[in-house]
């Protein structure tokens, strides 16, 4: 019988390829079943067995009861890669309570041109459900528009339109796979991971399921956030991120069909210079440069040059850029058919330009706060925070990070317990697009000698430095001699406390 040609093995590293005498080596003793859960299937995702040796030459096969695998049945199976338009529209959780929730099926924008031959209406049809209609005026010019489709998960989104584009299913599809039993999103941007995707440590991911969750793991953290019955049936989600790149979280996600790894796939554009929307990269060239990591396979549609230079677990790509538009992806060699990133490329003159993103900062009776620095506390200490798009709202005490918060796109949040010294910044992606400091009027100043005075004179009471006084010191550079008393004490690791919180007042802003 012929050997299983496409099996892995969990390493430090993460899922790697071997060979079955490679791995006879290791396991000279006999059989090893696939309940050990060494090795795996990455056609079908499914653990197998290393044979004993005594009837045939030791290989991998599966067990009687696994599901279907082509590799199972079929000898010298070579295995359907993916094909750039096996992309998804994007599916997005939205958690609205501990006992709802809802999605919505995004819509990646058109060509201009493209977008004013389209009019009247899209169908969306929930497999077993009543459809959604939506008038095409919904869909945002810009962007991604995402359109609710309920809150009952199915496996299939069938997707039609009163009207006819041939161009259109370049863009979106007639078909999108939903939720079977379970599926994983991204915490951060709410958006459903396809089947065989990359997750990674210390990031939080939100596990939508159907009934409740049994599995445990030292290496996985799990958190009930929502617990609703539909239909008769549970359905609960948890958030669960991986501590360490384990066997046993590997082992976790690999049975939601997600693999744990410290090198997720990513595209990254490198040259010429681009301007990015979700999904969409303008630029005006015939060459572009891309940095991809991941061991992954990179197609391009409409066909056009690709060069590569493979280094290590990533690859340089040069591509020619013929078309106006393209699409080009990135998936498994082997295994799922399911494109794990891609990215439209606009080629075009740079009138373009992104909208920067738009932040609304409000008290509790809806004024909005435009300044960036406030000298007195909102009404009752509250604020609401607005954005386009998902991000997150990080709170800071005098330089220290207390408090970080996800900000979900179109919906209010409420930031409370503001105090002076604090910093409250809005941000998405890598960028800090707005901040807001709330400080007291400083105190008349003083020049430096004098302030040494002063501290000197407010002896008593002697309290431990805390962590941060490091960044009171950073405020301090306009008094070199006040700064130099400061670590003084920070050496000795005690100070005033008189003379702490007299510091404290004047530069952070305590009060």
């Amino acid at each position: 019988m012929p050997s299983l040609n496409h099996v892995c093995e969990w390493t430090p590293d993460g899922w790697k390829r071997i060979s079955a005498e490679e791995a006879a080596k290791k396991h000279p003793g006999g059989k090893v079943s696939a309940k050990s859960g060494l090795y795996m299937c990455e056609i079908c995702g499914q653990y197998v067995t290393l044979t004993d040796g005594k009837v045939n030459v030791r290989h991998f096969r599966h067990s009687q009861n696994d599901v279907d695998c082509p590799e199972k049945t079929v000898v010298n199976y070579i295995p359907e890669t993916f094909k750039p338009y096996d992309h998804a529209l994007p599916i997005k959780l939205r958690i609205l309570s501990k006992h709802k929730f809802e999605m919505d099926l995004g819509f990646i924008q058109l060509p201009k041109g493209l977008l004013t031959r389209v009019e009247k209406k899209i169908e969306i049809t929930p497999q077993g459900e009543r459809p959604y209609i939506y008038s095409i005026s919904r869909i945002a010019s810009e962007g991604v528009t995402y359109l609710s489709v309920g809150n009952i998960p199915v496996s299939k989104y069938t997707i039609s339109y009163d009207f006819t584009v041939a161009e259109l299913k370049d863009y979106w599809p007639n078909q999108v796979s939903g939720v079977r039993d379970f599926a994983v999103f991204d915490a951060d941007t709410g958006n459903k991971l396809c089947e065989d995707a990359d997750v990674r440590i210390d990031h939080r991911y939100f596990l939508l399921k159907k009934r409740e969750l049994h599995e445990t793991c030292p290496y996985v953290t799990i958190v009930e956030k929502c617990k609703t019955n539909i239909k008769n049936t549970s359905w609960n989600i948890y958030e669960v991120t991986a501590t360490a790149l384990e066997d046993d979280a590997a082992k976790f996600f690999l049975s939601f069909r997600c693999r744990l790894t410290n090198t997720p796939v990513v595209m990254y554009p490198l040259w010429p210079v681009y301007t990015q929307s979700p999904y969409i990269i303008y630029h005006k060239t015939d060459t572009m440069f891309m940095y991809i990591c991941g061991n992954v396979v990179s197609k391009v549609y409409p066909e056009a040059e690709l060069k590569e230079l493979v280094i290590d677990n990533s690859k340089l790509i040069e591509l020619n850029c013929n078309e106006r538009q393209q699409l080009i992806s990135v998936g498994r060699e082997y295994g799922s058919k399911s494109v794990l990133e891609y990215l439209y490329l606009w080629k075009h003159p740079f009138t373009y330009k992104p909208n920067d993103p738009s932040v609304q900062i409000t008290s509790i009776d809806g004024k909005p706060i435009i300044d960036v620095e406030l000298s007195q506390l909102p009404q009752n200490a509250e604020i609401y925070v607005k954005a386009d798009f998902d991000g997150l709202v990080i709170i800071k005490q005098n330089g220290c990070v207390q408090e970080q918060i996800s900000l979900l796109a179109e919906e209010k949040l409420l930031v409370d317990g503001l105090s002076y010294g604090m910093n409250i910044e809005i941000k998405q992606g890598l960028d800090i697009v707005k901040s807001l400091l709330i400080v007291k009027k400083r105190l008349t100043c003083v020049d430096d000698s004098r302030l040494v005075e002063k501290l000197e004179s407010l002896c008593g009471y002697e309290v431990k430095l805390s962590h941060s006084v490091g960044a009171l010191s950073n405020r301090m550079n306009e008094y070199p001699q006040a700064r130099k008393w400061l670590y003084k004490h920070i050496r000795t690791g005690t100070i005033s406390r008189r003379a702490i919180l007299y510091l404290n007042r004047y530069f952070n802003n305590e009060g």
